[in-house]
């Protein structure tokens, strides 16, 4: 079994991407920079969906490429931190100021993401809780 792990440099954010062997694709958060970007070196490798896209934390160095990722791959399954609601959260961020693109794409994530998958992307030999 041959999986490639590669936790990518995107600077202060967090962007780390595991693809099996199957083309399956587990993600987790999409920070950016100028040089890295998953919504360019995922399709650039032959993926266009991601089975499994794990947001470690809501802040905008994490999720600072979804609205592009979300233009150009599909995401299958999301997982998140469910302690808090959308409303919660977006009281949270109005706080520090307007809501950016990335939060305002996450937000639309949480309102069609809201069941647990029926039965999972298959990712034989990767365990995962």
């Amino acid at each position: 079994m041959k999986i490639k792990v590669k936790v990518n440099n995107v600077g202060h954010g967090l962007c780390i991407s595991l693809i099996h062997e199957n083309g399956k694709v587990m993600l987790w958060d999409c920070g950016h920079n100028e040089d890295c970007r998953p919504s360019v070196f995922l399709p650039r490798s032959g993926i266009s969906e991601i089975g499994i896209f794990f947001v470690t934390n809501y802040d905008e160095d994490h999720i600072s490429d979804l609205p592009e990722l979300r233009r150009k791959l599909h995401i299958s399954t999301l997982h998140r931190n469910r302690s808090i609601s959308k409303e919660q959260l977006i009281s949270l961020k109005r706080q520090s100021g307007p809501i950016s693109p990335a939060m305002a794409s996450m937000l639309d994530m949480l309102d069609k993401y809201t069941h647990t998958p029926v039965k999972p992307p298959e990712f034989p030999g990767v365990t995962y809780s």
